[in-house]
């Protein structure tokens, strides 16, 4: 597999000014030699502590910014981690398309807890794992579900319930307080707090539709969308406007 190197961004010397942009931010390169136990990272996540940990294919890796700790899933075989959320000050939740189920690693211990209370197969359904509001969702069947979980130190035993969104959801995204899912030709914006519904068209977004979307963030009032074939799509929220930036970076059309 070809070697992925790690970019770890380091911001510095940012200075705002009425007719200047940001500047440039300042990279290193990390990889085996600078401590990492593979060339190949899948999924970054910060916690709460200011520490980053680091999805590869042998299992997390945390770095302080110096020095890089590895804790391998030799249980769960090789696998790329893709997806890390954290669910509370001690608990980290991960996702692999290849693992049978979604492992929950405890930070505190450095281990793995068994997972209880769901059957294998709808264990197996789940994917699109979203945090919000400090709780876990997930898609199983085209359905939206809550996962809810109580933790008794060696195990997590959990619970679902699904939600009340009213379409058939194909990928599902978040920020702190909604959910975005992506049905059909438009994005339901859902608060699972309120119950309050947007919609947003792919006519809206400057797209025939949504097919080629494998990803959605958000940076303030500006939403992005992109894919390994289609140019990123910038949408104004607050003015329901979009633009096709001219970039793959979408954080440098942004500053223009």
């Amino acid at each position: 597999m070809k070697k992925i190197f790690l970019l770890i961004a380091l911001f510095m010397g940012y200075e705002l000014c009425a007719n200047t942009f940001f500047e440039r931010p300042k990279y290193k390169l990390y990889d085996k030699s600078e401590g990492l136990n593979n060339n190949t990272v899948s999924g970054i996540f910060q916690d709460r502590d200011g520490f980053l940990w680091l999805g590869t294919d042998i299992g997390l890796t945390r770095s302080d910014g110096v020095n890089f700790r590895h804790y391998p899933f030799g249980d769960k075989g090789g696998s790329l981690i893709s997806d890390i959320h954290q669910l509370n000050d001690s608990l980290l939740w991960c996702w692999s398309n290849n693992y049978t189920t979604p492992v929950c690693f405890n930070i505190c211990e450095g281990k793995t807890l068994e997972l209880k209370g769901l059957g294998l197969d709808l264990m197996q359904s789940l994917y699109d794992f979203c945090m919000v509001d400090g709780k876990l969702y997930a898609i199983s069947n085209s359905r939206m579900l809550h996962i809810s979980m109580v933790d008794d130190a060696s195990s997590l035993l959990l619970g679902h319930e699904e939600l009340p969104v009213g379409v058939s959801v194909e990928r599902a995204f978040s920020d702190s307080n909604s959910l975005y899912l992506l049905s059909g030709n438009e994005i339901l914006v859902y608060s699972p707090k309120t119950g309050v519904k947007e919609r947003i068209s792919s006519h809206n977004l400057g797209l025939e539709n949504l097919q080629g979307v494998r990803n959605l963030r958000l940076f303030g009032n500006y939403m992005i969308l992109y894919g390994p074939e289609m140019m990123p799509v910038c949408y104004d929220i607050k003015n329901s406007r979009a633009k096709f930036l001219d970039t793959a970076d979408p954080i440098i059309d942004i500053q223009q």
